[in-house]
């Protein structure tokens, strides 16, 4: 059986967890790198790193998450995964990512986000986007139906609050802001 990673537990790594169960695959959430004792729904990060199939990234860029996947981490991995990005550019290393490609150390990459958008034609990402093992779109990964219909339905619940007197999610500049 494939072992599939997400990293990130949120939404979007539930819903992807979900379609690798319908492939086969056996989805475990990765442990946040360097840290331990996250409970049991959680795989070490090393053995993420050395054990995984395909590697999907569905976490926020943080300091602490920022380059999480760079060179060491691409040496670690024992399986030669794929690894998928639709989380936000900056959680790999790009010009890494282009090494690991190089030596083999991975199978392939999918990426909807750059670190930078949209990337310069000198990007990393933008240099191999044309390989047979490199997937690279234009940040829609979040277009689905349904987050369309959520942000028209935000839109109506904007307009309605509005129209009543009750605007929400006003933005202010610093000038105006009254403390």
């Amino acid at each position: 059986m494939s072992a599939s990673r997400p990293i990130g537990e949120g939404v979007l790594g539930q819903r992807v967890a979900e379609l690798g169960r319908a492939f086969g695959m056996q989805p475990l959430f990765a442990a946040h790198k360097g840290r331990s004792g996250q409970g049991r729904l959680y795989t070490p990060w090393q053995e993420v790193l050395e054990t995984s199939d395909v590697i999907s990234l569905h976490s926020p860029l943080t300091s602490q998450t920022r380059h999480m996947i760079a060179l060491p981490e691409f040496e670690a991995m024992k399986r030669r995964p794929l690894i998928i990005n639709t989380g936000r550019g900056g959680l790999v290393h790009e010009a890494d990512l282009v090494r690991a490609l190089d030596r083999g150390l991975i199978s392939g990459a999918g990426f909807d986000v750059t670190d930078g958008e949209p990337p310069p034609a000198e990007h990393p990402l933008m240099q191999i986007a044309g390989r047979p093992n490199v997937i690279l779109t234009p940040h829609v990964a979040w277009a689905s139906d349904e987050a369309q219909q959520a942000l028209a339905d935000q839109l109506m619940d904007n307009i309605e609050h509005f129209v009543a007197g009750q605007p929400t999610n006003l933005v202010q500049s610093p000038a105006h802001d009254v403390r």
